[in-house]
């Protein structure tokens, strides 16, 4: 009979292995979530953006106190709710959950610029911005050249690496 003191048996064990068997022969099961580490990384990315509780509060549509206990792990936030906070931080639900980043934080930025560009329908604006990109691109491309004439190219195979590392 399950023990529910200790939070076996009614799945609220907050990520947390009770050290028992997965099902799967005598391996301990081991924590693969922990909702702390998700309000680790709202926290850090709120104050990466320089803003408190209060201003992402806000600008999320939660309160600051919603907002309190899900950076301290004690609530498991809904799906629409972290699109709310990751809207509001500017980084995908992804970064949020699993730490994995799409990008830097100045990357995302410029990423949201590009976007509001795009969505924007200017039609100056959106050439200027493909102008730019054009540029970028031929810039990135001359330097692969510069590069593998200089015999980088053959040096990274030498060493076992591709120069799209």
């Amino acid at each position: 009979m399950p023990n529910r003191a200790n939070g076996e048996g009614n799945g609220n064990n907050n990520g947390r292995s009770n050290g028992r068997s997965n099902g799967y022969g005598d391996v301990p099961h081991a924590p693969d979530f922990d909702w702390t580490e998700l309000g680790a990384r709202i926290r850090q990315w709120r104050l990466a953006r320089g803003m408190n509780q209060q201003q992402l509060a806000e600008a999320s549509g939660l309160t600051q106190s919603g907002l309190f206990r899900i950076e301290m792990g004690r609530t498991n936030p809904q799906l629409a709710t972290l699109q709310q906070i990751a809207s509001a931080l500017e980084c995908s639900v992804r970064e949020l959950l699993c730490g994995k980043c799409d990008s830097d934080p100045h990357l995302a930025a410029v990423v949201q610029r590009v976007k509001r560009i795009v969505e924007s329908g200017d039609h100056a604006a959106r050439q200027i911005l493909e102008s730019a990109l054009n540029g970028a691109e031929l810039l990135l491309e001359g330097s692969r050249q510069n590069r593998f004439l200089n015999g980088e190219a053959f040096q990274s195979r030498a060493n076992g690496r591709s120069l799209r590392q």
